[in-house]
């Protein structure tokens, strides 16, 4: 580390540790040069005096808070905790900054806050480098921040450009998990619903996982995905096809619930939701709240080895889903098939 410091111009060596730790307190400047000259003489870290050092502060006391910022497009606190998923997550990452002596703050950028350009440049005058995307909505697909002076982790938004750190429930493994349970009490003819021609990641995820055991079935038991649409034969098309294929458990995204019950009645066709909000709906409640925890927890990871900037790809840790203890799907909607 001398030998670095020598040759990028008689720097200090803290300068160059820190600098090789992709440190903010470092200039780009000075961190470029200094990383060149540990490329060009072949100078390494030292892997076991870096896990030392990790250990060491881990079991330093802070002093001192370190601040996250959770960036949402909603409008308002408010709205954010009328979605159930949203708010176990919120629950989940404030538990896990109070426990990593961290100091989690929510600001806002959807309708009547201020712009996301707007909030980047209040981020950087305060110094703050850490951000938690939370609760972006599917339509915000570009976001107007200065992602190399940061670390940045997202909750459920996978619909943006950005290339980012994302964290996800595993939807993909929820609809085998429904079907593998619903095929295990005897059902034969298992179905789904999706909801439009350009579905959501956890849309694509959990039919992919319909598809997985699907083609593992005999044909004959094989039905054709239900497309539900807003347009005004939907409820005529969908008759139709219970009574074409008759099924006896459909799959669902949970926003279809109120598409489903008034149209199902006096039958034994079980739905079950992959994604559903309450422990009383039939189906799979997600674990928004190990999500949130799980996200805090990279992001702090990210910060203490000084990971500022974007991954080279958007990478994503799907979270492990579970069915409940109880048998949700003997909570059984009437319905017409």
């Amino acid at each position: 580390m001398r030998d670095v410091a020598r040759l990028a111009g008689a720097i200090h060596p803290s300068t160059v540790s820190l600098a090789l730790r992709n440190s903010p307190n470092i200039s780009p400047a000075t961190r470029a040069k200094i990383q060149a000259v540990a490329k060009r003489i072949g100078y390494r870290r030292d892997p076991l005096l870096d896990a030392f050092n990790q250990h060491r502060l881990k079991n330093i006391p802070q002093r001192s808070s370190r601040h996250i910022v959770a960036l949402s497009d909603f409008s308002s606190a408010e709205e954010l905790a009328r979605s159930p998923h949203h708010a176990a997550a919120h629950t989940g990452a404030m538990e896990t900054a109070a426990r990593l002596h961290c100091q989690l703050d929510f600001f806002f950028f959807g309708p009547g806050q201020p712009s996301s350009k707007r909030l980047d440049a209040v981020l950087h005058a305060r110094g703050i480098h850490a951000l938690l995307l939370f609760g972006v909505k599917a339509d915000s697909s570009a976001l107007a921040f200065t992602w190399s002076r940061t670390c940045t982790v997202a909750i459920d938004s996978l619909q943006l450009t950005t290339p980012l750190y994302h964290l996800t429930p595993d939807y993909r493994e929820a609809t085998r998990l429904l079907w593998r349970h619903a095929w295990a009490q005897g059902s034969r003819r298992i179905a789904m619903i999706r909801t439009s021609t350009q579905p959501t990641n956890a849309e694509q995820r959990a039919l992919a996982g319909f598809m997985l055991e699907q083609f593992r079935q005999p044909q004959a038991t094989v039905i054709p995905f239900f497309q539900h649409t807003q347009e005004r034969g939907n409820p005529a098309r969908f008759k139709t096809w219970l009574h074409l294929h008759r099924p006896e458990v459909i799959i669902h995204p949970a926003c279809l619930a109120p598409f489903l019950t008034p149209l199902l009645a006096n039958g034994n066709l079980r739905c079950l939701a992959y994604d559903a909000s309450h422990p009383d709906e039939p189906g799979i409640v997600p674990d928004y709240r190990e999500v949130g925890r799980r996200a805090v927890e990279q992001l702090m990871t990210l910060m203490q080895t000084n990971q500022l900037g974007l991954p080279p790809t958007t990478t994503c840790t799907y979270v492990a889903v579970n069915l409940p203890v109880e048998e949700k799907s003997q909570k059984q909607l009437t319905v017409s098939a």
